[in-house]
Order: structure tokens, then C-alpha cells, then sequence
């Protein structure tokens, strides 16, 4: 019974990432999960919106003023130099 286990165990790992490769997944390393990650192919034909440089400004004016007095800094400073890029992007 243990050999049956350990041989299914083995076909089980072998077959999953071909498998899985099959239907279009593609496997990156994580190592701050420490495991592989399936990530999906990207959708084609449609159409990716890009924001303009004032809604760029306003959203991360909004997660600035949610990040500010947390113990996350890091996020406040890197919305407002995004915030910055951003207005000096629509001035030009």
C-alpha cells in the first residue's frame, strides 16, 4: 500500500504541471511564498484603459491620506512622489 501511495504521489506531481500547462498557465518562482504560482495567460483583444495624469494624482492622493499616521510610511512617501510625478506629467 505504501508503494501504491508513493507511485501515485509521483504521477500526481509529474502530470499537475503539464496539466496545468495545458490550460494556458505558466509557472513563476515566489520566494517570498516560497512556492511556484500559476499565473493565467493575459486576455487578448481587450482594450487596457489608461488613467490620465489628474485621476493618476487623485488616486494616489486618496491612498496617501489612508497610509498617513499607520505604521506603513513607506506607502505614504512613494503615493506622494507618485502624486508628484503624476502633476508633473499634467503640466506638461
Amino acid at each position: 500500500m505504501k508503494r501504491f501511495t508513493l507511485l501515485a504521489l509521483a504521477v500526481a506531481t509529474l502530470l499537475v504541471p503539464s496539466f496545468a500547462s495545458a490550460e494556458g498557465f505558466k509557472y513563476v518562482y515566489r520566494p517570498e511564498l516560497r512556492q511556484w504560482i500559476a499565473v493565467p495567460a493575459p486576455v487578448t483583444g481587450v482594450a487596457i484603459a489608461t488613467l490620465t495624469p489628474q485621476e493618476k494624482a487623485a488616486r494616489h492622493e486618496a491612498m496617501a491620506a489612508a497610509h498617513r499616521g499607520g505604521r506603513n510610511a513607506q506607502a505614504a512617501d512613494h503615493c506622494e512622489r507618485m502624486m508628484q510625478q503624476a502633476r508633473e506629467a499634467a503640466r506638461k
